[in-house]
Formats: C-alpha cells, structure tokens, sequence
C-alpha cells in the first residue's frame, strides 16, 4: 500500500489491486485507462 501511494505521488499514475513495484500502473484518464484494461484483459 505504501509502495503504490509513494508510486502515484512520483508518477501521478494510480495502482490497481495486489500491484506490485515494477507492475504496470493506470493513468487516471479514460481514454490511457482504457488502453491500460485493453493491454491487462486480454
């Protein structure tokens, strides 16, 4: 839980669920998040 708040304070990007340092991260706008679920969810 640190590790993804300190992420999001350096990148600006938020963390989904058991996300790990090293993991990719979601930018918060619809369309990057879009393409995040698109990448994840295949």
């Amino acid at each position: 839980m640190i590790d993804a708040l300190q992420h999001y304070e350096k990148y600006g990007e938020v963390c989904p669920a058991d996300w790990h340092p090293g993991d990719e991260a979601i930018v918060p706008d619809p369309e990057k998040a879009l393409e995040y679920f698109e990448h994840v969810v295949k």
